[in-house]
């Protein structure tokens, strides 16, 4: 009975797999054929141009454009079964070839990212398993919710930036450089930066603990880490970083919604209990505003660039488009604000503000 249970189960996921596949398959097969853009300008680029309208639709007649979308669908899943994908409108070469020419290093980049997040990920659990409500358990889950968070093609382009850009430190692309192929200690620089995570530091550590608050709302509650440890924490970073031969950079902490805060954080929680401690939900923004400030005051007295993500946020008036329904997180409007204030930085204008 149990394989038989094991066996319905396993069959029930192939299945579904498969159907997602196909409705997939269908969808984005059926939107590449409505996009406005000529496939033929993809395929042949400005050469189209210069091709006749007799060319151009014979050549559509040879590629089988001219016929109805779901019979171009229909052959393609037929070659497709049997290990034909087409042509590459923008390399020009068969799926296949443009395939095998890149999963080789797709294949290492994705183990070796495996292997190191699954030993990481088994490690800090039991680490955090062990000293469960400790201060390391706390901090760990807070950062595990805020790196969930950070976009990954964000992520890449502050990689770029600081690594490879300012720092010049390791390669912004590629597997390897040119005539290194076979340079073991080249392909591992090269995997350093597409496998590493970055994490801002700052966003969590001034929460409460909210369900605590609501169960004693009497009561003295701290945040996560209070302010004068969170600067003594900061500058000890800053010195081991320094220690270590790197510049750091610093980013002020973007503004929150307190009534989106409130209503989202506290959802599952006697509001009203949290009210009574909280008293005028502005004081949500103004502690997380401390912390701000205290990063941004850090900065000048260890003369540390800052990027004024909080200043470019404000200045853009409308935060109910730049954040998450948590009122905290960034959208990906915000996130692309985010992005520009360090292209800005990049370009040589560090914003830092003069607030006190």
């Amino acid at each position: 009975m149990k394989y038989r249970e094991q066996f319905f189960y396993i069959g029930k996921k192939i299945v579904v797999f498969l159907c997602s596949l196909l409705v997939l398959s269908v969808l984005v097969f059926t939107i590449s054929r409505l996009t406005p853009t000529d496939p033929l300008q993809s395929y042949y680029g400005e050469r189209v141009e210069k091709m006749s309208v007799e060319e151009k639709e014979a050549t559509r007649e040879k590629l089988g454009l001219n016929d109805p979308v779901p019979t171009q669908y229909f052959r393609w899943v037929q070659n497709a079964l049997q290990g034909d994908f087409g042509v590459s409108y923008k390399y020009r070469q068969p799926v296949t070839q443009v395939i095998r020419g890149r999963i080789g290093n797709t294949v290492i980049l994705g183990g070796i990212g495996f292997v190191i997040t699954f030993a990481g990920a088994l490690l800090l659990g039991l680490l955090c398993a062990a000293k469960e409500n400790s201060v390391f358990d706390r901090v760990m889950c807070k950062v595990g919710t805020l790196s969930s968070c950070i976009p990954e093609f964000w992520l890449s382009l502050v990689f770029i930036l600081l690594f490879s850009v300012i720092w010049r430190i390791l390669p912004s692309s590629g597997a390897y450089s040119i005539g290194q192929e076979a340079n073991l200690a080249d392909r591992i620089r090269h995997l350093i930066m597409p496998m590493a995570v970055v994490m801002d530091f700052g966003g969590n550590d001034c929460d409460f603990r909210w369900r605590e608050i609501a169960a004693e709302p009497a009561g003295t509650h701290l945040p996560a880490v209070p302010l004068p440890e969170f600067r003594e924490r900061y500058r000890r970073m800053l010195c081991r970083l320094r220690e270590a031969g790197i510049q750091p950079i610093l980013m002020n902490l973007p503004p929150l919604l307190p009534q989106w805060f409130f209503d989202w954080w506290c959802r599952d929680l006697d509001q009203a209990a949290v009210r009574t401690w909280l008293g005028d939900l502005s004081n949500i923004y103004a502690h997380q505003e401390n912390y701000s400030r205290r990063v941004e005051r850090l900065a000048r007295e260890e003369d540390v660039p800052l990027v004024d993500v909080r200043g470019a946020f404000l200045a853009h008036g409308h935060l109910e488009t730049l954040l998450c329904e948590d009122g905290t997180h960034p959208n990906s409007a915000g996130q692309a604000l985010i992005g520009q204030a360090f292209r800005e930085f990049a370009g040589g204008r560090v914003l830092l503000p003069e607030t006190a």
